[in-house]
């Protein structure tokens, strides 16, 4: 693995939507459980399928029973803007975000890890990078403008939000923009990228908290009735489990609720539309 996983490398790892680096999988549990995280051997990652992408699994022949912790993730590997951006980036990113922003400060905490010019650090992240879905065609801040104006139809004021994102996201960038040596060369697109991740994959452990991003726990996908739950373990500095929230079987997919959500904001943040959502407006 090399030392230090630039911005530009990882784009250069262009794959479809929700698709895995070759072998990510596999590092990226030798990298968890060799940083005090574990996974239950029932457990594994796999394609979900064309449109969700990655997802967690009971495997073949195997089963997890309730409580047990499929997925522990110790704090040292949760990827938060207070853990990774230095108090110089910070002050820099705080004048340009707006507070209630999380999930742009989220996406800028990503990139300024993912192009790091510290070896300790680019190779502390690289396998969970490397994991990471390099297009997000799915969520309509990637939408060509038919696309976008076709949900227009379904989501009166869509269209508005995301070009509020967007402008959004242009003035971050054009403001930071190698104003840090963590992000040099900070383009839309880049933080586009970034952003997405931090909609779509982050989780909170504490209402009153951020958002953060859970390696290999972020894989698991939604469902309204969930057979799992993302708690905290511990208080001072907690880790993140996965716990099963019933008996599974063998090669049951492993869901966790992302909200009582509607459509137009799971498509909004995550890239998908559930048919008869009891929850949309």
């Amino acid at each position: 693995m090399k030392s230090t996983i630039t911005t530009a490398a990882l784009f250069a790892m262009m794959c479809t939507s929700g698709a895995m680096v070759p072998n990510s999988i596999p590092a990226l549990q030798t990298w968890i459980s060799s940083n005090g995280g574990s996974i239950h051997p029932s457990v594994c990652a796999k394609q979900a399928g064309d449109m969700q992408g990655v997802g967690l699994f009971v495997k073949e022949g195997k089963s997890v029973r309730r409580g047990e912790v499929m997925v522990s993730i110790p704090p040292k590997l949760h990827l938060s803007y207070e853990k990774v951006v230095g108090k110089d980036l910070n002050t820099l990113i705080d004048k340009e975000v707006p507070a209630e922003k999380w999930d742009v400060k989220l996406a800028l905490a990503l990139l300024s890890v993912a192009s790091s010019a510290s070896a300790a650090e680019g190779q502390q992240w690289g396998p969970y990078l490397e994991s990471l879905p390099q297009t997000l065609n799915n969520l309509p801040i990637f939408y060509k403008g038919a696309a976008l104006k076709e949900k227009e139809e379904t989501y009166p004021g869509i269209s508005s939000e995301v070009v509020g994102r967007a402008a959004l996201l242009k003035t971050v960038s054009s403001s930071l923009a190698n104003a840090h040596a963590c992000l040099e060369g900070l383009s839309v697109r880049r933080l586009a990228w970034a952003y997405g991740i931090a909609t779509s994959r982050s989780v909170r452990l504490d209402k009153k908290r951020d958002g953060l991003l859970l390696p290999f726990v972020d894989f698991a996908n939604h469902d309204f009735e969930p057979n799992a739950q993302i708690r905290r373990s511990g208080s001072s500095s907690p880790s993140a489990e996965l716990v099963a929230q019933r008996d599974l079987s063998a090669s049951e997919q492993i869901t966790i609720c992302y909200g009582n959500l509607g459509n137009q904001e799971l498509l909004l943040n995550y890239g998908f539309e559930i048919t008869g959502n009891k929850f949309d407006k």
